[in-house]
């Protein structure tokens, strides 16, 4: 084989090799950002460094199973959730139904669902499911975040808003463990 044709072959390996890499990430990417649809934030006021309500709103096209996550990430070093916020400023809601939250995830048929709250401006939110209970495909959940919180206790603490005008994101994603 002479130089010529090994540097033609090596070549067209390398960039076949290029389009199929290209090509999984491009699926697994839309695979993964499949997992929720009809995504969307409603929150009480827009003004900047203030507290605000947040009503997250998804539908499942994948479940998410007994001891799995679903984690609110505002966007970092934007929003500040407040060291006070606690399991008392969130509502679960699962097909319009509230579940019970406690600092802990539950043990047994429709026990608590626990709630992990991390404060500051790389906070999140996780909820995690208690060791039975799955949430199924094409379930609506629905999480209020601040005093429009009302199941068991009204809510006092809100997450606030960042100091400028501007568009900002709050990541929603589900985990399986």
């Amino acid at each position: 084989m002479n130089t010529r044709h090994k540097m033609s072959t090596t070549r067209y390996g390398l960039i076949l090799l290029f389009f199929a890499l290209i090509s999984f990430l491009l699926i697994f990417l839309s695979a993964q950002a499949a997992n929720l649809t009809f995504v969307s934030d409603t929150i009480s006021t827009s003004r900047p460094g203030v507290g605000a309500n947040h009503t997250i709103k998804f539908t499942l096209t994948n479940s998410v199973p007994a001891s799995g996550k679903i984690i609110i990430t505002p966007q970092v070093g934007s929003f500040i959730i407040p060291t006070e916020l606690g399991v008392n400023d969130i509502d679960l809601l699962i097909n319009g139904t509230n579940r019970t939250l406690a600092n802990v995830a539950g043990s047994g048929s429709t026990s608590a669902m626990g709630v992990s709250i991390t404060s500051g401006t790389g906070g999140k939110i996780t909820f995690i499911l208690n060791n039975t209970d799955v949430i199924t495909v094409g379930s609506v959940v629905t999480v209020k975040i601040g005093t429009n919180a009302t199941f068991g206790v009204t809510g006092s603490q809100q997450i606030k808003n960042p100091i400028s005008v501007g568009s900002y994101r709050i990541a929603v994603e589900t985990q399986n463990v």
